[in-house]
């Protein structure tokens, strides 16, 4: 009986791929227990001959193929279609998994009929520091309904925005919306709902997945077409907040919150050239500025969506002072 289905986009991660499949099969759990389900989103590297190298080793790993690039939100909902496990995790493949015992929380799960269960990762530096996501409870937590996450600040934050940090019940990941496709950013659009329709979830103070921060990858990736797009996840966001009932006030704040973090790089706007600014102001309506206005919380970047023209103004002004600094800082350091 298969209980696990791992879950993994992929797409250019020949550097990583072999690191990633060598993890999962380094956990305490039997072969036969478990499935790895690799989709391939046209990949142009060399990612799927290193996978089907594993396959000569590994019966359980299994390849799927997408006629056209439809992103990772796509990739899972193929996953999750093929999928035959009772639990599923989804894993990232330039990431990796740590050692933990993972038939033992299964059957944990099982008893207790839990349907989400969050744990804690691990974040490693390009130099190999470790330090731990967002800012975890010491304690695991009481088991909720999924609405009462949102109440827990310290639980909700650090499943935002990440869909790699629990283990799932397939039952409820295929109770859930669809992820969203061809979009960039998709995983809080869905680990949201997932857990707020979840009827039983808990978190545990256990080292669930490695987060590896490479350079090259969609997270690290800083540029104004991401900034946009992080704008549009967290109008989609709150779109979604208004649609629910349960705890609808307690969500409405957590939802708000999120989207003020996540606007954090408009403190960078300064740094793009006019045009690109032009591009940002012009990828919203009024009424978006508006909605993100009025959000709770947040600090000074709010102003930039709030007034866009006179922010544009303002910012053309600054933008000489903003070179001149940043050459007078370089020439500083050629000379010390």
């Amino acid at each position: 009986m298969i209980r696990l289905s791992f879950i993994l986009p992929v797409y250019n991660v020949e550097k990583y791929i072999a690191r990633c499949l060598d993890s999962i099969y380094a956990l305490p759990i039997g072969i036969e227990q478990f499935e790895v389900i690799c989709i391939d989103d046209c990949s142009t590297d060399n990612s799927i001959a290193v996978i089907k190298e594993y396959q000569l080793r590994y019966a359980n790993l299994h390849l799927l193929h997408h006629k056209s690039n439809v992103r990772q939100g796509a990739a899972r909902n193929t996953g999750i279609r093929y999928a035959k496990g009772v639990y599923c995790m989804f894993v990232d493949a330039d990431d990796t998994l740590p050692q933990f015992d993972v038939i033992k929380l299964m059957m944990y799960m099982q008893k207790n009929d839990i349907e989400l269960l969050l744990g804690k990762a691990n974040v490693i530096a390009n130099n190999g520091n470790i330090s731990i996501w967002g800012h975890p409870p010491a304690h695991e937590s009481a088991i909720l309904r999924g609405p009462e996450i949102f109440i827990n600040e310290d639980i909700h934050r650090i499943a935002f925005g990440v869909v790699w940090l629990a283990i799932y019940k397939m039952e409820l990941v295929r109770r859930t919306r669809p992820f969203l496709e061809n979009v960039q950013y998709e995983d809080t659009d869905w680990t949201l709902p997932c857990a707020y329709t979840a009827r039983r979830l808990q978190y545990m103070p256990i080292i669930l997945y490695n987060y590896h921060i490479n350079s090259d990858t969609t997270t690290t990736t800083k540029s104004l077409q991401s900034l946009i797009e992080r704008t549009k996840q967290s109008l989609r966001i709150y779109e979604w907040g208004l649609s629910t009932s349960d705890l609808h006030n307690e969500i409405m704040i957590a939802v708000e919150d999120y989207g003020t973090w996540n606007l954090r790089g408009l403190s960078g706007i300064i740094k793009y050239s006019f045009k690109e600014r032009r591009i940002f102001y012009t990828s919203f309506s009024k009424s978006d500025f508006r909605t993100i206005a009025k959000w709770k919380g947040g600090n000074y970047t709010k102003l930039l969506v709030r007034f866009p023209i006179a922010s544009q103004i303002v910012l053309i002004l600054l933008r000489p002072i903003y070179v001149l600094c940043k050459l007078l800082k370089n020439f500083i350091r050629k000379q010390s």
